[in-house]
Protein backbone atom coordinates (compact mmCIF):
# COMPACT_ATOMS: atom_id res chain seq x y z
CA UNK A 1 0.00 0.00 0.00
CA UNK A 2 1.26 3.05 -1.49
CA UNK A 3 0.76 6.48 -0.30
CA UNK A 4 0.56 9.00 2.34
CA UNK A 5 -2.64 7.94 5.71
CA UNK A 6 -3.88 10.35 7.94
CA UNK A 7 -3.80 8.42 11.54
CA UNK A 8 -6.93 9.83 12.05
CA UNK A 9 -9.06 12.20 9.68
CA UNK A 10 -9.24 15.61 10.37
CA UNK A 11 -12.43 17.40 11.08
CA UNK A 12 -12.77 20.66 9.41
CA UNK A 13 -15.71 21.28 11.61
CA UNK A 14 -14.04 20.52 14.63
CA UNK A 15 -13.09 24.32 16.11
CA UNK A 16 -9.47 23.25 17.17
CA UNK A 17 -7.33 22.89 13.74
CA UNK A 18 -4.11 21.12 13.33
CA UNK A 19 -1.34 22.92 13.48
CA UNK A 20 1.29 20.65 12.98
CA UNK A 21 1.84 17.51 11.33
CA UNK A 22 3.76 14.30 12.20
CA UNK A 23 4.96 12.12 9.53
CA UNK A 24 5.84 8.34 10.35
CA UNK A 25 8.10 6.84 7.33
CA UNK A 26 8.84 3.44 7.99
CA UNK A 27 12.05 1.58 6.38
CA UNK A 28 13.28 -1.60 4.62
CA UNK A 29 10.67 -4.61 4.68
CA UNK A 30 8.68 -2.59 6.62
CA UNK A 31 5.01 -1.11 5.99
CA UNK A 32 2.84 1.62 6.78
CA UNK A 33 1.48 0.80 9.83
CA UNK A 34 3.28 -2.94 11.24
CA UNK A 35 6.47 -1.05 11.44
CA UNK A 36 4.87 0.86 14.59
CA UNK A 37 3.15 -1.31 16.28
CA UNK A 38 4.02 -3.65 19.17
CA UNK A 39 3.74 -7.89 19.01
CA UNK A 40 1.69 -7.34 15.90
CA UNK A 41 -1.04 -5.57 17.84
CA UNK A 42 -3.10 -2.92 15.86
CA UNK A 43 -3.68 -1.55 19.55
CA UNK A 44 0.12 -0.82 20.19
CA UNK A 45 0.19 1.33 17.04
CA UNK A 46 1.97 3.99 18.66
CA UNK A 47 0.83 6.98 15.96
CA UNK A 48 -2.76 6.66 16.86
CA UNK A 49 -1.91 7.16 20.34
CA UNK A 50 -0.35 10.45 19.41
CA UNK A 51 -3.45 11.17 17.27
CA UNK A 52 -5.44 10.57 20.61
CA UNK A 53 -3.54 12.60 23.04
CA UNK A 54 -2.80 15.47 21.47
CA UNK A 55 -5.91 16.72 19.23
CA UNK A 56 -4.49 19.78 17.61
CA UNK A 57 -1.25 17.55 15.77
CA UNK A 58 -1.91 15.51 12.52
CA UNK A 59 -0.49 12.64 12.01
CA UNK A 60 0.47 10.78 9.03
CA UNK A 61 2.39 7.51 8.08
CA UNK A 62 3.99 6.51 4.67
CA UNK A 63 3.66 3.71 2.84
CA UNK A 64 5.84 2.64 0.34
CA UNK A 65 6.95 -0.62 -2.04
CA UNK A 66 10.42 -1.72 0.31
CA UNK A 67 11.10 -5.32 -0.28
CA UNK A 68 14.60 -6.01 -0.25
CA UNK A 69 14.27 -8.70 -2.47
CA UNK A 70 13.21 -9.00 -6.23
CA UNK A 71 11.73 -12.08 -5.64
CA UNK A 72 9.07 -9.98 -3.44
CA UNK A 73 8.98 -7.24 -5.90
CA UNK A 74 11.62 -4.76 -7.85
CA UNK A 75 11.31 -1.75 -5.89
CA UNK A 76 12.18 1.72 -6.64
CA UNK A 77 15.74 3.34 -5.41
CA UNK A 78 15.72 5.91 -3.18
CA UNK A 79 16.29 8.86 -5.23
CA UNK A 80 13.22 8.30 -7.45
CA UNK A 81 10.88 6.95 -4.14
CA UNK A 82 11.85 10.34 -2.30
CA UNK A 83 10.41 12.79 -5.56
CA UNK A 84 7.20 9.92 -5.46
CA UNK A 85 6.41 10.78 -2.05
CA UNK A 86 7.59 14.26 -2.11
CA UNK A 87 4.93 14.89 -4.46
CA UNK A 88 2.56 12.89 -2.22
CA UNK A 89 3.39 15.28 0.62
CA UNK A 90 2.80 18.09 -1.42
CA UNK A 91 -0.86 16.92 -2.59
CA UNK A 92 -1.50 15.75 1.17
CA UNK A 93 -0.57 19.78 1.88
CA UNK A 94 2.25 18.25 3.88
CA UNK A 95 4.42 21.11 4.70
CA UNK A 96 2.39 23.73 4.73
CA UNK A 97 2.48 23.95 8.52
CA UNK A 98 5.41 22.91 10.61
CA UNK A 99 5.85 19.42 10.60
CA UNK A 100 7.79 16.60 12.27
CA UNK A 101 9.75 13.68 10.55
CA UNK A 102 9.79 10.01 12.15
CA UNK A 103 11.89 7.42 10.28
CA UNK A 104 13.02 4.35 10.90
CA UNK A 105 15.74 2.67 9.38
CA UNK A 106 16.47 3.49 5.64
CA UNK A 107 12.68 5.97 6.06
CA UNK A 108 15.53 8.28 7.35
CA UNK A 109 17.53 8.28 3.85
CA UNK A 110 14.45 8.68 2.26
CA UNK A 111 13.43 11.54 3.91
CA UNK A 112 16.95 13.30 3.63
CA UNK A 113 16.69 12.55 -0.06
CA UNK A 114 13.35 14.38 -0.10
CA UNK A 115 14.17 17.24 2.16
CA UNK A 116 17.52 17.92 0.08
CA UNK A 117 15.41 17.55 -3.41
CA UNK A 118 12.89 19.91 -2.01
CA UNK A 119 14.70 22.39 -1.43
CA UNK A 120 16.21 22.37 -4.83
CA UNK A 121 13.33 22.17 -7.01
CA UNK A 122 11.62 25.11 -8.51
CA UNK A 123 8.33 24.35 -7.13
CA UNK A 124 7.07 26.72 -4.16
CA UNK A 125 5.30 23.86 -2.76
CA UNK A 126 8.21 22.12 -2.52
CA UNK A 127 10.31 24.59 -1.17
CA UNK A 128 7.36 25.11 1.28
CA UNK A 129 8.01 21.54 2.40
CA UNK A 130 12.15 21.57 3.04
CA UNK A 131 11.02 25.19 4.79
CA UNK A 132 8.39 24.18 6.74
CA UNK A 133 10.35 20.61 8.39
CA UNK A 134 11.23 21.90 12.02
CA UNK A 135 12.50 18.30 13.46
CA UNK A 136 13.44 15.02 12.57
CA UNK A 137 13.54 11.31 14.62
CA UNK A 138 16.11 9.06 13.13
CA UNK A 139 15.38 5.53 14.50
CA UNK A 140 18.56 3.21 13.81
CA UNK A 141 18.85 5.18 10.24
CA UNK A 142 22.24 3.74 8.84
CA UNK A 143 23.71 7.23 7.30
CA UNK A 144 26.87 5.72 6.88
CA UNK A 145 25.60 2.05 5.21
CA UNK A 146 24.30 -1.10 6.65
CA UNK A 147 26.13 -4.96 7.48
CA UNK A 148 22.74 -5.67 6.43
CA UNK A 149 22.59 -4.85 3.12
CA UNK A 150 25.97 -6.56 3.19
CA UNK A 151 24.67 -9.94 3.91
CA UNK A 152 22.14 -9.80 0.91
CA UNK A 153 24.42 -8.61 -1.07
CA UNK A 154 27.18 -11.93 -0.38
CA UNK A 155 23.96 -13.74 -0.81
CA UNK A 156 22.61 -12.08 -3.86
CA UNK A 157 22.41 -15.26 -5.88
CA UNK A 158 19.86 -16.87 -3.93
CA UNK A 159 17.59 -13.45 -2.41
CA UNK A 160 18.49 -11.39 -5.70
CA UNK A 161 18.57 -8.12 -3.96
CA UNK A 162 17.22 -4.98 -6.01
CA UNK A 163 18.61 -1.60 -6.52
CA UNK A 164 17.88 -0.24 -2.89
CA UNK A 165 19.57 -3.01 -1.11
CA UNK A 166 22.53 -2.37 -3.08
CA UNK A 167 22.38 1.31 -2.00
CA UNK A 168 22.37 0.49 1.74
CA UNK A 169 25.54 -1.04 2.01
CA UNK A 170 28.26 0.22 4.38
CA UNK A 171 30.27 2.96 2.97
CA UNK A 172 28.44 3.39 -0.32
CA UNK A 173 29.61 6.46 -2.33
CA UNK A 174 25.92 7.85 -2.49
CA UNK A 175 25.35 7.58 0.71
CA UNK A 176 28.48 9.85 1.76
CA UNK A 177 27.70 12.33 -1.03
CA UNK A 178 23.74 12.58 0.67
CA UNK A 179 24.81 12.87 4.24
CA UNK A 180 27.46 16.00 2.93
CA UNK A 181 24.39 17.40 1.25
CA UNK A 182 22.42 17.03 4.85
CA UNK A 183 24.10 18.21 6.89
CA UNK A 184 24.34 21.42 5.19
CA UNK A 185 20.54 21.72 4.99
CA UNK A 186 20.42 20.48 8.67
CA UNK A 187 22.72 23.75 9.63
CA UNK A 188 20.90 26.44 6.98
CA UNK A 189 17.60 24.97 8.16
CA UNK A 190 18.58 24.54 12.24
CA UNK A 191 16.38 21.19 12.13
CA UNK A 192 16.56 19.64 15.45
CA UNK A 193 17.55 16.01 14.60
CA UNK A 194 17.29 13.04 17.38
CA UNK A 195 19.31 9.90 16.31
CA UNK A 196 18.65 7.08 18.27
CA UNK A 197 20.72 3.94 18.04
CA UNK A 198 20.12 0.05 18.56
CA UNK A 199 22.13 -1.53 21.79
CA UNK A 200 20.98 -5.01 20.99
CA UNK A 201 21.52 -7.42 18.79
CA UNK A 202 18.49 -8.64 16.37
CA UNK A 203 17.67 -12.06 17.39
CA UNK A 204 16.23 -13.71 14.44
CA UNK A 205 13.12 -16.06 14.99
CA UNK A 206 11.69 -19.06 13.09
CA UNK A 207 10.00 -16.55 10.60
CA UNK A 208 12.96 -15.01 9.96
CA UNK A 209 13.50 -10.97 9.28
CA UNK A 210 11.94 -9.89 6.47
CA UNK A 211 11.03 -13.54 5.51
CA UNK A 212 14.68 -14.03 4.86
CA UNK A 213 15.76 -15.61 8.37
CA UNK A 214 18.06 -18.27 6.54
CA UNK A 215 20.45 -14.98 5.61
CA UNK A 216 20.51 -12.84 8.33
CA UNK A 217 22.61 -14.55 11.19
CA UNK A 218 21.70 -14.88 14.52
CA UNK A 219 22.81 -12.30 16.71
CA UNK A 220 23.33 -9.33 14.31
CA UNK A 221 23.72 -5.85 14.75
CA UNK A 222 22.17 -3.96 11.68
CA UNK A 223 23.05 -0.72 12.30
CA UNK A 224 25.95 0.32 14.14
CA UNK A 225 26.14 3.24 16.28
CA UNK A 226 28.90 4.85 14.26
CA UNK A 227 26.47 4.60 11.35
CA UNK A 228 23.34 5.88 13.52
CA UNK A 229 24.75 8.93 14.36
CA UNK A 230 24.77 11.18 11.75
CA UNK A 231 27.25 13.69 13.08
CA UNK A 232 25.00 16.95 12.03
CA UNK A 233 24.75 20.44 13.28
CA UNK A 234 22.25 20.24 15.58
CA UNK A 235 21.96 16.24 16.59
CA UNK A 236 21.20 14.13 20.09
CA UNK A 237 22.55 10.59 19.72
CA UNK A 238 20.20 8.42 22.13
CA UNK A 239 21.03 5.08 23.10
CA UNK A 240 17.70 2.93 23.47
CA UNK A 241 17.78 -0.59 25.08
CA UNK A 242 15.87 -2.29 21.93
CA UNK A 243 17.15 -3.88 18.68
CA UNK A 244 16.76 -2.99 15.06
CA UNK A 245 13.35 -4.06 14.48
CA UNK A 246 11.82 -3.60 18.15
CA UNK A 247 13.49 0.33 18.43
CA UNK A 248 10.48 1.74 16.33
CA UNK A 249 7.66 -0.22 18.44
CA UNK A 250 6.39 0.73 22.00
CA UNK A 251 4.40 -1.29 24.61
CA UNK A 252 3.08 1.75 26.49
CA UNK A 253 3.02 5.61 27.04
CA UNK A 254 5.10 5.59 29.34
CA UNK A 255 7.96 4.19 27.51
CA UNK A 256 10.62 7.06 26.83
CA UNK A 257 10.57 6.93 23.18
CA UNK A 258 6.88 7.73 23.38
CA UNK A 259 7.48 10.73 26.54
CA UNK A 260 10.07 12.24 24.46
CA UNK A 261 8.14 12.33 21.51
CA UNK A 262 5.34 14.02 23.22
CA UNK A 263 8.08 16.49 24.39
CA UNK A 264 9.56 17.34 20.98
CA UNK A 265 6.16 18.36 19.72
CA UNK A 266 5.10 20.35 23.18
CA UNK A 267 8.60 22.19 22.79
CA UNK A 268 8.27 22.43 19.00
CA UNK A 269 4.62 23.94 19.52
CA UNK A 270 5.99 26.34 22.09
CA UNK A 271 8.26 27.80 19.78
CA UNK A 272 6.17 28.74 17.51
CA UNK A 273 3.43 30.21 19.99
CA UNK A 274 1.34 27.41 20.01
CA UNK A 275 -1.02 26.29 22.87
CA UNK A 276 -0.48 22.37 22.80
CA UNK A 277 -1.99 21.27 26.43
CA UNK A 278 1.23 19.33 26.84
CA UNK A 279 2.88 21.80 29.58
CA UNK A 280 2.87 19.05 31.70
CA UNK A 281 4.35 16.20 29.78
CA UNK A 282 7.59 18.19 30.68
CA UNK A 283 7.35 17.28 34.18
CA UNK A 284 6.63 13.37 33.17
CA UNK A 285 9.53 13.14 30.79
CA UNK A 286 11.55 14.56 33.19
CA UNK A 287 10.06 12.84 36.43
CA UNK A 288 10.73 9.33 34.08
CA UNK A 289 14.18 10.56 33.38
CA UNK A 290 14.97 10.58 37.17
CA UNK A 291 12.79 7.72 37.82
CA UNK A 292 15.34 5.71 34.89
CA UNK A 293 18.56 7.17 36.76
CA UNK A 294 17.55 6.27 40.45
CA UNK A 295 16.84 2.76 39.13
CA UNK A 296 20.33 2.64 37.19
CA UNK A 297 22.05 3.88 40.69
CA UNK A 298 20.20 1.49 43.15
CA UNK A 299 21.37 -1.03 40.36
CA UNK A 300 24.59 -0.23 41.10
CA UNK A 301 24.73 0.36 44.46
CA UNK A 302 23.15 -3.51 44.79
CA UNK A 303 25.98 -4.92 43.13
CA UNK A 304 28.97 -3.10 44.82
CA UNK A 305 26.69 -4.39 48.02
CA UNK A 306 26.65 -7.54 46.75
CA UNK A 307 30.62 -7.40 44.69
CA UNK A 308 32.00 -6.41 48.54
CA UNK A 309 29.74 -9.20 50.24
CA UNK A 310 31.16 -12.06 48.28
CA UNK A 311 34.47 -10.71 48.97
CA UNK A 312 34.27 -10.59 52.01
CA UNK A 313 33.06 -13.92 52.17
CA UNK A 314 35.94 -15.13 50.43
CA UNK A 315 37.95 -13.88 52.30
CA UNK A 316 36.56 -15.16 55.24
CA UNK A 317 37.02 -18.69 53.87
CA UNK A 318 40.30 -18.20 52.47
CA UNK A 319 41.57 -16.91 55.74
CA UNK A 320 40.43 -20.13 57.85
CA UNK A 321 42.14 -22.17 55.16
CA UNK A 322 45.02 -20.65 54.94
CA UNK A 323 44.82 -21.02 59.24
CA UNK A 324 44.34 -24.40 58.40
CA UNK A 325 46.98 -25.29 56.72
CA UNK A 326 49.61 -23.10 59.08
CA UNK A 327 48.03 -25.33 61.80
CA UNK A 328 49.38 -28.65 59.16
CA UNK A 329 52.81 -27.08 59.02
CA UNK A 330 52.60 -26.86 62.82
CA UNK A 331 51.70 -30.14 63.70
CA UNK A 332 54.24 -32.20 61.19
CA UNK A 333 57.21 -29.50 61.20
CA UNK A 334 59.95 -32.13 62.09
CA UNK A 335 58.73 -34.75 60.10
CA UNK A 336 58.02 -32.51 56.84
CA UNK A 337 61.44 -31.12 57.46
CA UNK A 338 63.21 -34.77 57.66
CA UNK A 339 61.44 -36.04 55.02
CA UNK A 340 61.90 -32.80 52.21
CA UNK A 341 65.56 -32.45 53.36
CA UNK A 342 66.47 -36.28 52.42
CA UNK A 343 64.50 -35.95 49.22
CA UNK A 344 66.19 -33.19 48.41
CA UNK A 345 69.81 -34.59 48.96
CA UNK A 346 68.90 -37.71 47.26
CA UNK A 347 68.32 -35.73 44.48
CA UNK A 348 70.74 -32.74 44.56
CA UNK A 349 73.82 -35.34 44.31
CA UNK A 350 72.86 -36.40 41.14
CA UNK A 351 73.40 -33.10 39.60
CA UNK A 352 76.17 -31.11 37.88
CA UNK A 353 77.96 -28.10 39.51
CA UNK A 354 77.35 -29.04 43.10
CA UNK A 355 78.92 -27.23 45.09
CA UNK A 356 78.36 -27.16 49.09
CA UNK A 357 75.94 -29.92 50.22
CA UNK A 358 75.60 -31.88 53.57
CA UNK A 359 77.53 -34.67 53.53
CA UNK A 360 77.81 -36.00 57.35
CA UNK A 361 75.61 -36.31 59.38
CA UNK A 362 75.52 -32.99 61.66
CA UNK A 363 75.51 -31.26 58.52
CA UNK A 364 72.12 -33.15 57.30
CA UNK A 365 71.30 -32.51 61.28
CA UNK A 366 71.95 -28.83 60.44
CA UNK A 367 70.12 -28.83 57.05
CA UNK A 368 67.05 -30.15 58.18
CA UNK A 369 67.07 -27.14 61.38
CA UNK A 370 67.38 -24.53 58.36
CA UNK A 371 64.57 -26.18 56.56
CA UNK A 372 62.17 -26.15 59.88
CA UNK A 373 62.92 -22.95 60.21
CA UNK A 374 61.72 -21.94 56.90
CA UNK A 375 58.73 -24.14 57.45
CA UNK A 376 57.95 -21.89 61.10
CA UNK A 377 58.26 -18.59 58.94
CA UNK A 378 55.60 -19.99 56.25
CA UNK A 379 53.24 -20.35 59.13
CA UNK A 380 54.04 -16.71 60.50
CA UNK A 381 53.46 -16.04 56.65
CA UNK A 382 50.11 -17.88 56.18
CA UNK A 383 48.84 -16.62 59.97
CA UNK A 384 50.26 -12.62 59.43
CA UNK A 385 51.32 -11.03 56.75
CA UNK A 386 54.24 -10.90 54.73
CA UNK A 387 54.56 -7.21 55.44
CA UNK A 388 54.60 -8.13 59.39
CA UNK A 389 58.14 -9.69 58.75
CA UNK A 390 60.04 -7.67 56.03
CA UNK A 391 61.72 -6.09 58.77
CA UNK A 392 62.92 -9.20 60.13
CA UNK A 393 67.37 -10.38 59.06
CA UNK A 394 67.61 -12.64 56.09
CA UNK A 395 68.57 -15.70 56.50
CA UNK A 396 71.82 -17.11 56.86
CA UNK A 397 72.23 -21.01 55.39
CA UNK A 398 75.32 -23.05 54.90
CA UNK A 399 74.38 -24.94 51.33
CA UNK A 400 73.66 -23.92 48.09
CA UNK A 401 70.13 -21.85 47.83
CA UNK A 402 69.21 -24.35 44.85
CA UNK A 403 69.06 -26.96 47.68
CA UNK A 404 66.76 -25.19 50.06
CA UNK A 405 64.44 -23.97 47.22
CA UNK A 406 64.79 -27.89 45.97
CA UNK A 407 63.63 -28.96 49.39
CA UNK A 408 60.71 -26.76 49.69
CA UNK A 409 58.96 -27.20 46.45
CA UNK A 410 58.93 -30.86 47.74
CA UNK A 411 56.42 -29.44 50.69
CA UNK A 412 54.12 -28.19 48.13
CA UNK A 413 53.47 -31.44 46.54
CA UNK A 414 52.60 -32.72 50.28
CA UNK A 415 50.04 -30.68 50.58
CA UNK A 416 46.85 -32.70 51.70
CA UNK A 417 44.49 -32.77 49.12
CA UNK A 418 41.82 -30.53 50.53
CA UNK A 419 44.08 -27.81 50.50
CA UNK A 420 42.15 -25.19 48.24
CA UNK A 421 44.19 -24.02 45.36
CA UNK A 422 44.26 -20.11 46.42
CA UNK A 423 46.15 -21.60 49.74
CA UNK A 424 48.91 -23.67 47.64
CA UNK A 425 49.12 -20.35 45.30
CA UNK A 426 49.84 -18.24 48.67
CA UNK A 427 52.10 -21.17 50.21
CA UNK A 428 54.19 -20.99 47.06
CA UNK A 429 53.94 -16.86 46.82
CA UNK A 430 55.54 -17.28 50.16
CA UNK A 431 58.00 -20.27 49.81
CA UNK A 432 59.74 -17.90 46.66
CA UNK A 433 59.42 -14.92 48.72
CA UNK A 434 61.74 -16.64 51.73
CA UNK A 435 64.15 -18.00 49.13
CA UNK A 436 64.38 -14.28 47.87
CA UNK A 437 65.63 -13.59 51.62
CA UNK A 438 68.29 -15.73 51.74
Amino acid sequence: MNGVFPVVAEDTTAPQKKVLDVVFIHGLGGDAYTTWQADDDPKKFWPAWLAEDIKNVGVWTVGYGASPTRWVEDEMPMQDRSFNLLHHFSVNKIGEKPFILVTHSMGGLIAKYLLTSAEQENSKKYRKIADNCTDIIFLAVPHNGSELANIFEYARFFVRRNEIVRQLQKDESALRYLANGFKNYVQRKKIQCISYYETKQVRVKKQGLLGLGKIVPFGKMIVSESSAIGNFSQELPVPLDADHISICKINSREDLLYLGMKEIISRRMMNNGLDDGLVDDFDAVITARINELENDTQHIINKMQRVSSERDQLKSECISDYRDVADWLSDNRNVLAERISTKAITNYKSQLNVQKIPKTEEEIEDFQLDVSQFIGQLEVCLLQDSKKIMDEPYFSIGFDVELYETALSYLLERTPDDVSPQSKVRLKYFIDYLIKRI
